[in-house]
């Protein structure tokens, strides 16, 4: 998981792996209410999502909260993070069908990547991704999240963790990525403190 895995394939690359292993990105879901039809023929590249997406009291659909352009500069450097760095993971250009928002940013304190993702899913659909492993209850600030693991990891390096939230439209996801080649320098592995730290950090900024 490089820092190469901004998404050339954009949020195309998401229908890959709900229920499937696959890349970080890859966590498009058919679920009850919120189904990924196929990609759209727009151009964009992106999912085409039911129609049962989150909706505002007057009945319109309510743009999917996006990390890549609503955490500010001075949000991004109070976690250490350099805002200048940032590689979009997941941002198809629909604000209002997207599944998923997802930017990560390099650290400015170590080899490695953090990450800010959301979803139209809750936690309990956020755990039955087989992409994931290792879900504990976490608190960061007001909420009861969980913090959780790769399955591609499982055996290997496991240089990723992840913290995940609950939030209006469905999960918010701080994360982050220990830097290939790089682990020698890295403190702990998987890096679950230091994701649970920026978590805490970014949480009073982030969606609720």
């Amino acid at each position: 998981m490089s820092d190469n895995r901004q998404c050339d394939a954009g949020e195309k690359s998401l229908i890959r792996s709900w229920g499937t292993s696959g890349v970080r990105a890859g966590v498009a879901v058919a679920l009850v209410g919120v189904a990924v039809a196929g990609c759209g023929s727009g151009g964009d590249g992106g999912p085409t999502i039911s129609q049962s997406t989150a909706t505002t009291l007057s009945g319109q659909k309510e743009p999917l909260w996006n990390p890549c352009t609503q955490l500010p500069d001075n949000v991004l450097q109070g976690t250490r993070v350099d805002p200048a760095s940032k590689k979009v993971s997941a941002d198809s250009g629909q604000p209002v069908e997207a599944f998923t928002k997802d930017c990560f940013w390099r650290s400015t304190e170590g080899p490695y990547s953090v990450g800010v993702a959301t979803y139209r899913a809750t936690l309990d659909e956020i755990k039955t991704n087989n992409k994931f492993r290792d879900f504990r209850d976490v608190q960061i600030g007001s909420r009861k999240g969980l913090r959780h693991l790769d399955t591609l990891d499982a055996g290997g390096s496991q240089r990723n963790c992840y913290v995940t939230l609950p939030f209006a439209q469905g999960a918010v996801q701080v994360y982050v990525y220990w830097t290939y080649g790089e682990e020698s320098k890295a403190t702990q592995l998987p890096p679950c403190d230091i994701a649970i730290a920026h978590a805490t950090n970014l949480e009073p900024s982030l969606p609720k």
